[in-house]
Order: structure tokens, then sequence, then C-alpha cells
């Protein structure tokens, strides 16, 4: 089957959840027989990480949609760009860390692809 979805993680400040969130990718990077294909970028940031990190990546992952993991905004931001952070008034909850945020992600995406696979079947 060919991968026909394409993501690109782009990690943030350097913590123990980032570290966390580094081992999830890797464990669905890995995953077999996937619908969508993920890839991340890592250049080990400290804490107050931006977007800015990686503006000489983005042209090249513009196909994908872009996840940036805690990263701040301050440049143009790409089309689809979808954030995970948990800080300031972008967070989900206050209380709900970024390796939640970012199972959650992929717990949704997965019902999404049963589903329709169940519906096509």
């Amino acid at each position: 089957m060919k991968n026909n979805i394409e993501y690109a993680f782009l990690l943030g400040g350097y913590d123990l959840e980032m570290v966390c969130i580094r081992d999830i990718l890797i464990q669905y990077k890995n995953a077999p027989a996937a619908v969508f294909s993920i890839d991340f970028l890592d250049h080990h940031l400290q804490w107050g990480a931006q977007l800015s990190h990686y503006a000489a990546e983005l042209p090249g992952i513009a196909s994908k949609y872009i996840v940036g993991v805690e990263l701040g905004e301050d440049i143009p931001l790409p089309p689809g760009y979808i954030a995970i952070d948990h800080h300031g008034e972008k967070s989900a909850s206050a209380c709900f860390r970024k390796s939640e945020q970012v199972e959650s992600f992929w717990v949704a995406y997965f019902r999404a692809c049963h589903a329709l696979i169940d519906k096509q079947h």
C-alpha cells in the first residue's frame, strides 16, 4: 500500500516531554502497513525554540502536513500548519501535556482511518 498522507513534525525545545514525543514518533514511523508516512526534524533546540529554526527545511517539506511541537510562531506559518503546544492561548488545556496531544492526534487519525476502511468494506 502506498503512503498517501505525509506528516513532518518539527520538534521544539528539548525537555523530557520532547524526548518522549521523539520516541512516540519513532514508534509510529516504524509502524508496518501505515496509510501515512511520518518524518520529523529535530535540531535539539533550547527552550523557547522558534519555527524560524526550521526555515531552511520548510520548502523541502511543503507538500506534507507540517506539525510544529512547541515552537514559537515567529515567521509566517506554512499552509495547513498544525501547532501542538500546552503553553499559552493555543494550548488544548493547561494540564494537557504535549506528549498527550501528539498521542491524541494519532488516536484521532487512526479512528478516522478505521472508519474510512470500514466504510469501504
